[in-house]
């Protein structure tokens, strides 16, 4: 077998094993919440499966980057899949690595230096490839969850690997949880321009609904929005304005940096 071929094999039993450990975690607290495991089994257990957890995602981010390394074409297909898994998971995946790789979770006692984490973190992910940005803004929502910076642009990076991909499920799942992002950062903070427009971009470009789009890019336009991303929506509102006048519109994805 060819060294990327285990490194295939590795990766598939790692996200088995994850998925095991935080299925676990979550039918752990069910039974405790319905008062089935005492508090002594349940700190007990809770411990145990989080502490294998964090050892399983730490292995797994290393193999993920040996699968990711362009040694020849990149499956976007493959990529799109682990990349849907980071979204979905990534606060618990940032709070498990923080917590069990001698990184301190700050507590409410800590205000000053969380917002210096959150700044740090918010700082590195700007610099990185979106795949990678998802891992930084799961770690920022692990400790700040209503960022609205974070939830934009964790939505934002999804789009960006999505439009990457060929029509499929790994493309329709990345969208999908875009999507939920992107909501979750305009119900954080309706003022915040990025998150109205990503949100008028993905629903008209990747949705084709260009009634629904055209609120989010009024609110983002009057939210007097940040040279880059007003230049992302001015061709895009000529043809959102085409589509609701029944004319012809240039539909293709737009690939902005992240």
């Amino acid at each position: 077998m060819s060294s990327r071929g285990r490194d295939l094999d590795r990766l598939a039993e790692l996200e088995q094993e994850r998925d095991f450990l935080l299925a676990s975690l979550e039918d752990l607290e069910r039974e405790h919440d319905a008062g089935d495991v005492d508090d002594h089994d349940y700190q007990a257990l809770r411990d145990g499966y989080t502490a294998r957890a964090a050892a399983v995602l730490r292995d797994l981010a290393a193999s993920e980057e040996a699968v990711l390394t362009p040694r020849r074409p990149l499956r976007w297909g493959r990529v799109g899949a682990i990349a849907a898994t980071m979204l979905a998971l990534g606060a618990l995946a940032g709070w498990l690595v923080a917590h069990y790789s001698g990184q301190n979770v700050p507590s409410n006692n800590a205000v000053t230096s969380t917002n210096d984490k959150v700044a740090q973190l918010l700082a590195g992910a700007r610099q990185v490839a979106p795949i990678d940005a998802l891992n930084v803004y799961g770690q920022v929502l692990a400790l700040d969850p209503g960022n609205v910076e974070a939830l934009t642009y964790s939505g934002w990076s999804a789009r960006i690997l999505a439009i990457q991909q060929a029509a499929g499920p790994a493309r329709t799942g990345l969208i999908q949880a875009a999507q939920a992002k992107l909501a979750q950062a305009v119900a954080a903070d309706p003022s915040y321009p990025d998150a109205q427009c990503f949100m008028a971009v993905l629903t008209f470009r990747d949705l084709g609904q260009a009634a629904a789009a055209k609120p989010y890019l009024d609110r983002c336009e009057a939210a007097n929005p940040p040279a880059e991303v007003k230049g992302l929506i001015s061709a895009m509102a000529t043809d959102l304005d085409k589509a609701l006048a029944g004319a012809p519109a240039t539909t293709e994805a737009v690939t902005p940096s992240s």
